[in-house]
């Protein structure tokens, strides 16, 4: 496959550095009483994940 898509070291580098960026800002924990309102989109994808992750278990037992 070909592609037309040039990246300079320079740009590589700057995304490089905006991930790892990202990543140092992010907090390694959080707890529920820190949290206040979360968007829509996030509270209905983490209840997704845990009730794939209740038929899981459901499955199991």
């Amino acid at each position: 496959m070909t592609t037309h898509v040039k990246v300079s070291d320079e740009q590589l580098q700057g995304f490089s550095d905006a991930v790892v960026a990202f990543w140092l800002a992010v907090p390694e924990d959080i707890y529920d009483t820190q949290i206040g309102e979360v968007p829509d989109w996030f509270g209905k994808a983490v209840q997704k994940d845990q009730d794939a992750r209740n038929q899981q278990r459901t499955k199991r037992d």
